[in-house]
């Protein structure tokens, strides 16, 4: 439930901030302790993003998905 409600949060604030249309809809636990996958997509494109766990202003990465 936490985990969901960063994600919320986070969607709302990159809306708010980043002017583009961005939506966060799952995330994952990653490998990378205290880390996490986050997919969404960001103007019509699916994206994932690499999310530190529990910080509340904490930046993703964007990560790049080989098909």
């Amino acid at each position: 439930m936490k985990t969901l409600l960063i994600v919320g949060v986070t969607a709302v604030a990159s809306l708010l901030l980043g002017g583009c249309a961005t939506a966060f809809n799952a995330s994952a636990p990653a490998a990378q302790a205290g880390s996490e996958y986050v997919v969404g997509h960001r103007s019509g494109s699916r994206m994932v993003w690499l999310c530190p766990v529990g910080a509340a202003a904490a930046d993703c990465r964007r990560v790049e998905v080989q098909d």
